[in-house]
């Protein structure tokens, strides 16, 4: 079914060196974990970072870059669902910004909803013309936690920049449509979301969502790594903590089938700290050779 839309490709080799390099890891991994039958993923890239999917004189100066980055993250996922793109909704936190998005990408892309504006209690209170605060999402317009209906037929649902509160109704949305009905995150880790969610919706979550492909900086304010600590996934690889060099690809400093915890974390993380400490001959070698 979807898997069959996502197209060939080489499979990519180590960590994305560019974002050219990265979207098509994503397109790799997508296409792996949909062949899986997989269908509740979660994808995160680096949150701000610029992918030029909407060029230059796209949006406007007021855009927060933050916003724009998780827009054209969506965008490109729904490229990779072209064939079926009628019957692929993208829901933004805010009716802003699903707007935003409709007005950049038009309208006959894609259908955009919003929390705020599509649950069931929301829609209630605009039907009564009332106005009675911002809803359960704690503020400026975010929604609350009632059921949103999906339009009939949908096959992809992407879900963008979730908040912790948000997360609870896309459990809710998760468990009330089938699993022919594909749900993606977008630029919210769950494991980074699940200590502000009840305990058995976290453990819910990461137990139903598929990590597809994670790509970020690592780490700690106990350590100090320079920022060139990265912590990366693609599916079905294990997860990876590496450390960008002078030369060359990043120097992989662990790697696992299953998330680090905390302490292996940090492990690496004062190993990295070491690593930046070395004189600047010896990490050109790390680089070069991936000696230690």
């Amino acid at each position: 079914m979807i898997a069959n839309f996502l197209g060939g490709g080489g499979e990519p080799k180590g960590i994305p060196r560019s974002i050219k390099d990265g979207i098509n890891g994503l397109r790799f991994a997508m296409q792996r974990v949909l062949r899986d039958r997989k269908s509740r993923v979660e994808v995160n890239l680096p949150r701000g970072t610029p992918l030029g999917v909407e060029g230059p004189g796209a949006g406007s100066s007021a855009d927060d870059k933050y916003e724009k980055a998780d827009r054209e993250l969506a965008r490109l996922t729904v490229e990779l669902f072209k064939p079926i793109i009628e019957n692929t909704v993208v829901i933004f936190s805010q009716g802003r910004q699903a707007r935003r998005a409709s007005s950049i990408w038009g309208t006959e892309v894609v259908k955009t909803m919003a929390w705020d504006e599509m649950t069931s209690t929301a829609i209630k209170r605009k039907n009564k013309k009332t106005k009675k605060g911002a809803g359960g999402f704690g503020g400026e317009g975010r929604g609350d936690n009632s059921a949103m209906s999906l339009p009939p037929g949908t096959e992809v649902c992407i879900v963008v920049a979730p908040g912790p509160k948000e997360l609870s109704a896309v459990k809710r949305l998760s468990d009330s449509v089938g699993f022919d009905t594909l749900i993606i995150v977008l630029n919210t880790p769950l494991e980074q979301a699940a200590p502000y969610l009840p305990k058995d919706e976290a453990t819910a979550l990461l137990s139903a969502f598929e990590t597809v492909f994670f790509l970020n900086v690592l780490n700690d304010p106990s350590v100090k790594t320079l920022d060139n600590m990265l912590l990366f996934k693609s599916y079905p690889g294990e997860w990876l903590i590496a450390q960008k060099g002078a030369l060359g690809p990043p120097q992989v400093l662990a790697s696992k089938a299953e998330r680090f915890t905390e302490e292996e974390r940090l492990v690496a993380l004062r190993k990295g700290a070491e690593n930046n400490a070395k004189p600047l001959m010896e990490k050109l070698t790390v680089g070069l050779f991936g000696g230690g």
